[in-house]
């Protein structure tokens, strides 16, 4: 039985002074039409927002605008969005620290009910939209760079309450690995009526005022509840207040990177890679460094192992300490390695301290061993702090 071929829109930006471009989309026609009414303006709006400037469609490379899409724009150079901007969110918030456990606190505040499903807060998790791992840093690099896009107030760190939204547990997965995201309208493209209704609205319905629209980026390993429960073109609760929502700085930035990890050719995450990674992180951050051999699929990036994610905690509470207490960097060093070896003499080498008060619990313990030994540490500064 012979198959038809599927329709593929190409969208191609221009990220060099010479005007040369590259294919930076390979959408499927069924998709673009399925999440959104005006397909032109949606594609429009993809490109700018992955860019960071606004900008107009053309058929051809250096070619008019198109018919209606017209629009008065100066030159600028690209503050591209980061491909990896969701690679290391965590799916599994049990082990909760003290600084999230408060930022849960705050987000079921705000929100009460799972803001698409209105599930109980029990039921739900409260999601980082840029991934907790991130960091405080990542936020205030982004913040920084695509603020002439989308101007913001200042956000308070990563575990900012505008960093997060209430969502059913079932949702937080597939939030995370990039097959779902939030689209919000109007922004500087998309008018609320550009996007569909899901359910449709009534004949002569008025249109809201802004929307936060549930997209199904990715459509493979969804299953079959999950797209029937909450399906596509479906809109969030919104606050009538909006000081504490999530900006749309943060949402564009999401969804931008979700369509790149879907359908922008390796290549080009690569050369975005290669142009950003040091506008989003540290010079000492690896994040990006293994992301450059990728495997050629049109799949969500899935969370990155542990280890580098261990890794890369380290050295940043690594700097932190050393800025707050230079000289108790080496203490610090040898008091985890004898809490290590503590633990594993008792057979709990693999097993992961729950909580805050276990944690002091065993280091009171360590600082008993070593008083007991004899072992001469200067800790009294390192007593004091903990």
């Amino acid at each position: 039985m012979a198959t038809t071929a599927q329709a593929i829109v190409e969208l191609w930006l221009s990220l060099s002074p010479d005007g040369h471009t590259e294919l930076a989309l390979s959408i499927p026609l069924a998709k673009c039409q399925a999440l959104a009414t005006h397909p032109l303006r949606w594609l429009r709006f993809l490109g700018c927002a992955i860019y960071g400037q606004k900008g107009h469609l053309s058929t051809s490379n250096a070619g008019p605008p198109i018919d209606d899409y017209t629009a008065d724009i100066m030159a600028h150079p690209p503050r591209l969005v980061d491909v990896d901007v969701m690679d290391d969110r965590t799916s599994d918030a049990s082990d909760l620290s003290d600084g999230r456990a408060d930022f849960r606190h705050r987000v079921v505040g705000r929100d009460v009910t799972c803001v698409r499903t209105g599930e109980l807060a029990e039921h739900c998790d409260a999601c980082h939209i840029i991934p907790h791992s991130k960091g405080d840093d990542y936020i205030r690099n982004a913040l920084s760079h695509r603020s002439e896009t989308d101007i913001v107030d200042e956000l308070d760190g990563i575990d900012d309450t505008r960093n997060g939204l209430l969502l059913w547990s079932p949702l937080h997965r597939p939030f995370g690995a990039g097959a779902l995201t939030f689209l919000k309208t109007p922004n500087f493209y998309l008018d609320v009526d550009d996007i569909p209704y899901n359910p449709p609205r009534e004949e002569n319905q008025a249109s809201p005022a802004s929307r936060l629209t549930l997209h199904y980026i990715v459509d493979s390993g969804l299953g079959r509840m999950l797209p029937g429960i909450v399906p596509n073109n479906s809109d969030l609760r919104e606050p009538e207040d909006t000081s504490t929502w999530p900006p749309v700085i943060i949402l564009n930035l999401c969804y931008a990177s979700a369509a790149l990890c879907a359908w922008a050719p390796v290549t080009f995450r690569q050369t975005i890679r290669a142009m950003v990674k040091d506008t989003y992180y540290d010079a000492s951050d690896d994040s990006t460094a293994n992301s450059q051999d990728e495997p050629d699929d049109t799949g969500p990036r899935i969370s990155k192992e542990l280890s580098l994610r261990a890794q890369r905690l380290e050295r940043r509470n690594e700097r932190k300490l050393q800025a707050a207490h230079p000289g108790e960097m080496h203490l610090s060093s040898a008091m985890d390695g004898v809490l290590a070896l503590w633990m594993r003499s008792k057979g709990r080498g693999k097993q992961i301290l729950q909580t805050a008060t276990d944690f002091k619990n065993a280091r009171d313990k360590v600082w008993s061993w070593i008083d007991s030994e004899g072992i001469d540490f200067n800790s009294r500064a390192l007593r004091e702090s903990e």
